[in-house]
């Protein structure tokens, strides 16, 4: 199924540019389509020509077809416990299966997380929509802004994602945590 509007686009437009960490000034700089312009488009104010639709492609490194082709509506995903992907996050050396990336135009990223004890190297991000945690095995270290809490097993936190937040793990084992962000994120 492709996208069926200029608003569908322009949804799909800002949620991976911010997934990639770029700014509309960051798109411009990387290949000269004006901030505003890529504002209307995310506001699905305007349509973006074949061509510019290529050079925010670019910026935001996916192939254009990447943009406007999403495929058939999903009303159901099943994530089984040996058919999720994982992947090692830069970071540090923590471990994300991915949960919830199967279910077409959903809002919600979730992922179970196993974050190694130790200091880590703390990632501070900072943007729109929130987070939920729950801690399923061990001790969770969360910052948020100038406050920091410790979660133990079974203990969970809610958040506005806007605040600058980082993550680590205090204990001596590894921590699982079902976390959960919104607005979507492309794992």
């Amino acid at each position: 199924m492709a996208v069926r509007t200029n608003h569908d686009l322009g949804r799909r437009v800002k949620r991976i540019r911010i997934e990639r960490g770029f700014t509309l000034k960051d798109v411009e700089a990387k290949v000269g389509v004006s901030a505003t312009h890529v504002s209307e488009v995310e506001r699905g104010k305007t349509s973006p020509t074949i061509g510019i639709l290529g050079k925010i492609a670019r910026a935001l490194e996916v192939e254009p077809a990447f943009l406007i082709d999403m495929p058939s509506p999903r009303l159901l995903h099943i994530a089984t416990r040996g058919a999720r992907g994982s992947f090692m996050m830069d970071h540090d050396r923590s471990v994300a299966e991915s949960i919830t990336n199967g279910l077409t135009r959903s809002e919600l990223t979730t992922v179970l997380v196993t974050i190694p004890p130790g200091p880590g190297v703390p990632r501070v991000q900072q943007h729109d929509g929130e987070e939920f945690a729950c801690v399923l095995e061990g001790s969770l270290e969360v910052a948020i802004g100038d406050e920091t809490v410790r979660l133990e097993t079974g203990d969970a936190l809610h958040f506005r994602a806007s605040a600058a937040h980082s993550v680590r793990n205090p204990g001596d084992a590894p921590c699982t945590v079902l976390w959960a962000s919104s607005p979507k994120v492309m794992l």
